[in-house]
């Protein structure tokens, strides 16, 4: 029996998890199972979503505020405008 057929959403977020993570999937693995596990409605798996996107941006975000002055060094100047959708993004329920 398939492990991923209860929730369709489980897999879902591994594979994503394992596409942002890359190499730090492994370590964070059995937290990833656990929180992929209890993800059982659309709404959960979206809010998921938006959380890690949140966390991406925000990381993001500090990264180039930390090396703006080094870069307005050098002749450029940094703007960032965050998109309010992802481009290209689409939603695995085809409702978009």
């Amino acid at each position: 029996m398939n492990p991923f057929a209860g929730n369709p959403h489980s897999l879902a977020i591994r594979r994503y998890l394992f596409e942002v993570l890359k190499e730090r999937y492994k370590k964070n693995e059995s937290y990833i199972e656990r929180i992929a596990s209890s993800v059982a409605i659309k709404e959960d798996y979206e809010a998921l979503g938006a959380l890690v996107a949140d966390v991406y941006e925000s990381g993001f975000m500090k990264a180039v505020e930390q090396y703006k002055d080094q870069i307005a060094k050098m002749g450029y100047r940094v703007q960032v405008v965050p998109e309010s959708k992802p481009v290209g993004g689409k939603s695995i329920f085809g409702d978009d």
